[in-house]
């Protein structure tokens, strides 16, 4: 089954749509007060009917809430059109507003050993559509007069596999919503040609990186994260270089992301 996206059916539809008509749309889009295509008031009532006709409001429908007893966290099994499965998830943060994880793909081809999705293998890439509306589900979910400050791309999935989906839906989230690059976290296993495609691709936007490490040795490294290569670590040293001399300062530094496994990584040397 192909999932079109919202853009690319209204591009059928509408084949000369002046950009204002696009704009009010994804405005309305991530407006939590817009309920649904009839809320658009700004769009001609036919254009508006063929729209509602056509298009779906969310691409994702809520399938399971869990919820922690404190409710300032939650996570939401959300479910796609052609009935596949994805987690995200909203955390109170530490300035009392809300930070969400959102997931780039419906499994995950790296297969890390302490990841439970890496045992489901790759299903398919998420599309613009299930990225975003995972940022405005959760935006539903929330009071009026709370916000979403930080996202987070470390639910289900490798971003940097799924490219050019997550790249453009982060343009749309930081466009229409009022949170900025510097609040956006994409986390990566480290697929070094496409963190290599960053440093010189304008439409990337400049988001934080996160770097899932995890090993300083190439040989455990490569058994808990198959996708590693060789010479992951010299080839990670140099490139961390480049990026800071292009994109850092101290707003928009690299993390490095490290989990203990005991007996494997926790040794005095690996420190």
């Amino acid at each position: 089954m192909q999932i079109k996206t919202r853009n690319e059916i209204i591009d059928e539809m509408f084949p000369k749509l002046p950009k204002f008509r696009n704009d009010q749309i994804q405005t309305a889009l991530f407006n939590p007060n817009c309920k649904n295509w009839e809320d658009l008031s700004t769009l001609p009532k036919e254009m508006r009917s063929g729209i509602i006709k056509s298009i779906p409001w969310t691409s994702l429908s809520c399938a399971k809430i869990i919820e922690s007893s404190d409710l300032e966290t939650r996570k939401v099994l959300l479910q796609t059109q052609d009935n596949h499965a994805i987690e995200s998830v909203i955390m109170k943060n530490k300035r009392e507003q809300w930070t969400i994880c959102i997931s780039s793909q419906i499994g995950c081809a790296m297969g890390c050993a302490f990841c439970a999705t890496g045992k489901l293998g790759l299903i398919r890439n998420l599309t613009v559509d299930e990225i975003v509306d995972q940022v405005r589900f959760w935006q539903t979910q929330i009071k009026s007069d709370e916000r979403i400050s930080n996202i987070v791309v470390m639910g289900m999935g490798e971003p940097l596999v799924n490219y050019e989906n997550v790249r453009d839906a982060l343009n749309l989230i930081i466009k229409y919503t009022d949170i900025g690059k510097t609040r956006i976290t994409v986390s990566t296993a480290g697929i070094l040609p496409r963190m290599k495609q960053i440093l010189t691709d304008p439409p990337w936007p400049h988001v934080r990186l996160a770097i899932s490490l995890h090993s300083v040795d190439a040989k455990i490294r490569k058994q808990i994260m198959p996708s590693s290569t060789p010479t992951f670590l010299e080839d990670l040293e140099i490139w961390a270089k480049e990026y800071l001399e292009i994109f850092g300062n101290r707003r928009h530094h690299l993390t490095f992301e490290y989990l203990l496994l005991s007996g494997i990584n926790d040794s005095e040397t690996d420190a």
